[in-house]
């Protein structure tokens, strides 16, 4: 049975997919397993202890992308050669570093547990454990549509900008997303919105700027007292108002994305209407 709670109560969103991916590993090698029906790619992916000595291993460093069936395995000591599987059908990338930087899964340094980040979304925790096993879902080929938009979605007035996520079933990343304000000098002071200290109280304990949920919004203003509602009808999980003399979205103001080195540039808001911007994430 499920626990009753108040109207109106605060409550984390958790979306549990059945896991496509496997890692095995001891103390001093580990292997992914695709197993999603189709080809991951390699890019976004971040493998990190969460304590003990923060190592992190860049998934990228094995290739762009792995197909179906195949593994890809890391090594903390020297090797001449990966190690077959009986989960592989064959190891499509292995390498072997002693940079004990990105040991994340050895236990070193009294690390406990590693994530698995896929474009700034947790999709698993591991133990630390000689022999370990796990299992999570990613995002590949084979996975449907994808739960993740591609996208970042800005609507704005001269008083008032949300990050509206506009879908029905889809996550929107913003790690890794922000903004240069050029609207006072000195320009290009960076706007980081998935940073929750931005927003002291005026923040939703439950919610996670790394990704908005859909139909969830963060929600700026310019002191106005007319600035009251969003552009758009949609949950808000945190609110910064500031002074009308430093609105970063006063002027054109340049998006850094997480997903391209392209330079990217969103309009100034204008007096005659609503302003609309997406961006790539």
């Amino acid at each position: 049975p499920g626990t009753p709670v108040d109207a109106g109560a605060v409550m984390d969103l958790t979306v549990l997919r059945s896991p496509n991916t496997l890692l095995l590993y001891d103390d001093n090698d580990l292997t992914l397993v695709n197993q999603t029906g189709g080809d991951v790619s390699l890019t976004g992916i971040i493998l990190q202890a969460l304590d003990g000595n923060q190592a992190a291993f860049a998934a990228s460093r094995w290739g762009a992308s792995l197909r179906e069936g195949r593994c890809a395995q890391i090594w903390s000591v020297n090797r001449n050669g990966p190690k077959g599987l009986d989960e592989c059908q064959f190891i499509e990338h292995w390498l072997a570093t002693t940079n004990a930087a990105e040991h994340f899964w050895t236990g070193a340094g009294g690390t406990t547990e590693f994530s698995v980040m896929q474009n700034g979304i947790e999709r698993g925790v591991c133990p630390v454990a000689n022999p370990g096993r796990c299992e999570f879902y990613l995002q590949g080929a084979g996975s449907g549509s994808g739960d993740t938009t591609g996208y970042v979605y800005m609507l704005y007035y001269p008083d008032r900008l949300a990050i509206l996520n506009n879908t029905e079933d889809r996550w929107m990343p913003l790690s890794g997303f922000e903004f240069r304000n050029n609207y006072v000098e000195p320009r290009g002071a960076p706007v980081i919105p998935s940073d929750p200290t931005l927003y002291g109280t005026h923040l939703n304990p439950a919610a996670n700027l790394q990704q908005l949920a859909p139909g969830q919004c963060i929600f700026f203003t310019n002191s106005s007292p007319d600035a009251q509602t969003p552009p758009q009808p949609c949950d808000v999980v945190a609110h910064l108002d500031v002074g009308p003399s430093v609105i970063f979205w006063g002027a054109d103001f340049p998006v850094e994305s997480a997903t391209d080195d392209l330079d990217h540039n969103c309009p100034a808001a204008t007096p005659a209407g609503m302003t609309l911007c997406v961006m790539p994430r």
